[in-house]
């Protein structure tokens, strides 16, 4: 089987961005010439080793976060500080309309939506993890949730950040699976 040609996380056609299968990476369906099997010594590569490899490839794959961003706030308005993707198509300043791959919208003190296009990142597999990184003292507490109804044709994510039970914009990095 040939190996996919295209970054399965930068598919922009068809449904859209995913996460690798084992079709992607060739089918991990190598076979060693039984004429001539090269020696497993280590030095050599041969079929079991070729597959194990894309095997672990797969794996990590399934459990790899598609996008991390981390969120900061300037005069209370929300900005990308950072990202981190496999896909090296997302880029994260100006918002969609300014050719960026997310938009950050700012619901209030302490209370971000971040959103994309469908299709631009795989369909989340388990619930997003959110970190403060605040360095103020007292009690911080933190939610995220999907937004149960977007906009048309967007997925998006609600940020809640809060310092000793009131609404404060606060430094937060989120990691999407």
């Amino acid at each position: 089987m040939a190996a996919e040609t295209t970054n399965t996380w930068e598919i922009l056609t068809g449904a859209g961005a995913r996460r690798p299968s084992l079709d992607d990476l060739g089918g991990a369906q190598w076979e060693d010439d039984l004429t001539d099997p090269p020696p497993k010594d280590g030095k050599h590569l041969y079929a079991d080793a070729v597959r194990q490899l894309w095997m672990q490839v797969h794996a990590l794959a399934r459990v790899a976060p598609f996008a991390v961003l981390t969120v900061d706030f300037n005069l209370s308005e929300p900005f990308i500080d950072a990202l981190q993707s496999p896909s090296t198509l997302l880029t994260a300043g100006g918002g969609l309309g300014a050719g960026g791959s997310f938009e950050l919208v700012d619901n209030g003190q302490g209370d971000t939506t971040i959103q994309w296009l469908i299709g631009t990142l795989p369909t989340t597999g388990c619930d997003p993890t959110l970190t403060i990184n605040h360095d103020s003292t007292g009690t911080f507490s933190q939610e995220v949730h999907k937004v149960a109804s977007p906009p048309a044709g967007y997925v998006a994510y609600r940020v809640r950040t809060k310092l000793n039970g009131g609404a404060l914009d606060m430094r937060f990095t989120v990691e999407f699976r």
